[in-house]
C-alpha cells in the first residue's frame, strides 16, 4: 500500500471514531429521554484491491481501512414482545380491579346500613312478631317499616351499581377513543418513516416515538406485532409494520389494525345495548380502502 493509502486508512478511521464518538454522546445525552433505544455505529472493514489472475500465494493482502454502515438500534424483539405482553395483562387487570372496586363502594355489608344489616332487622322483627306480638299493630307496623327500609335500600343499591356501571362505561368509550388516536399516530409515523427508508435515513427517533405508542396500545388491548417487507419494485423493499389484534379466545392474531400505511378504526357504539366494538376497513390517511375486513366485537365483560 502506498504512502497515500496509509493517509486514507488513517482518514476513514478518524471519521470512523468520530461518529462513534458522536454517537456515544447521543446515547449519553438521552439517558433519561422516554422510549429512546440505545443506537450503535455499524462498521465493516473496506478493501479497494481484488486477487488478479497473477496473485501471488505468497504475498499479504491488506484492507484499505473502515467504512460505515449506518447507525442502528440496540432493542431486543423478544423483550418487547414479552414487555408488550404483560402491559396487555397488566392493563386488563387493573380495569378489572377498578369495576370491582366501583362495585364494593357500593355493595358494602360490612357498615352499619348495608343490605345484610338491613336483612337481619327485618328477620329479627318478624320473628318477635311470630312469637310474641301476633296480631298486635305496633309490632305489624316495625316489620312494615322494617321492610320498607330494606326496599329503599335495595333500589337505591340498584341505583348505585347502575351509576357504577355507567361510570366504568365513560371510562371504556375513552380509552376506545384513546386507542383510535393512538392507532392514528402510528399510522402517521409510518408514513414518515416509509419515507424515510425510501430516502436511504434509517429514522431511528421516529421509530423510537412508534415502538413508545405501540407500548402504550399494548397497555390497552392484547396485539401482536410484525414486521415485514414491502416490495416497491425493481427489487427496493422497505419495512412494514403490522399489528393485530389478538382473539382472547383462541389466543392467535386475528383483526389487523395496522397494515404498513394502512389503518382501522375503532368505534364503541353509544346506542347499542349489547356493548359493541366495531373496527373498520383498512384505510390511508386519505380514506382510500385497502381491504374489507371489518368487524363487530361484543364486550360482554367491558373488556377487550
Amino acid at each position: 500500500m502506498a504512502t497515500f493509502g496509509e493517509f486514507t486508512v488513517a482518514r476513514l478511521g478518524m471519521i470512523a471514531s468520530q461518529m462513534a464518538l458522536n454517537v456515544t454522546g447521543q446515547n449519553i445525552s438521552n439517558i433519561n429521554t422516554a422510549g429512546y433505544t440505545r443506537q450503535r455505529l455499524d462498521q465493516y472493514s473496506f478493501i479497494t484491491n481484488g486477487s488478479g489472475l497473477y496473485h501471488s500465494n505468497n504475498s499479504a493482502s491488506v484492507g484499505s481501512g473502515v467504512m460505515l454502515a449506518g447507525v442502528s438500534q440496540l432493542r431486543d424483539p423478544y423483550l418487547d414482545i414479552r414487555f408488550r405482553k404483560e402491559m396487555s395483562s397488566v392493563g386488563s387487570t387493573e380495569a378489572t380491579l377498578g369495576g370491582l372496586e366501583q362495585v364494593l363502594s357500593v355493595i358494602n355489608d360490612v357498615n352499619k346500613t348495608g343490605i345484610t344489616t338491613q336483612i337481619q332487622d327485618l328477620f329479627d322483627r318478624i320473628s318477635r312478631l311470630n312469637t310474641e306480638h301476633v296480631g298486635e299493630q305496633e309490632f305489624d307496623t316495625l316489620v312494615r317499616a322494617s321492610a320498607n327500609s330494606l326496599c329503599q335500600l335495595l333500589n337505591q343499591t340498584a341505583t348505585d351499581l347502575q351509576t357504577a356501571f355507567d361510570n366504568e362505561r365513560s371510562i371504556y368509550e375513552q380509552n376506545v377513543q384513546k386507542v383510535d388516536g393512538i392507532l392514528e399516530k402510528i399510522q402517521e409515523l409510518n408514513e414518515q418513516i416509509r419515507r424515510s427508508d425510501i430516502n436511504g435515513d434509517s429514522a431511528l427517533e421516529l421509530r423510537d416515538q412508534r415502538n413508545t405508542l405501540i407500548d402504550e396500545l399494548s397497555s390497552y388491548v392484547k396485539i401482536d406485532v410484525t414486521y415485514d417487507k414491502e416490495n416497491l419494485g425493481a427489487g427496493f423493499s422497505v419495512e412494514q409494520l403490522n399489528i393485530k389484534l389478538v382473539n382472547n379466545e383462541t389466543n392467535r392474531p386475528d383483526q389487523t389494525l395496522i397494515q404498513g400505511i394502512y389503518r382501522a378504526s375503532i368505534s364503541f357504539d353509544e346506542t347499542d345495548p349489547a356493548l359493541l366494538l366495531n373496527i373498520s376497513e383498512l384505510t390511508d390517511s386519505d380514506g382510500n380502502l385497502a381491504s374489507n375486513t371489518a368487524s363487530k366485537f361484543v364486550l360482554s365483560d367491558l373488556s377487550f
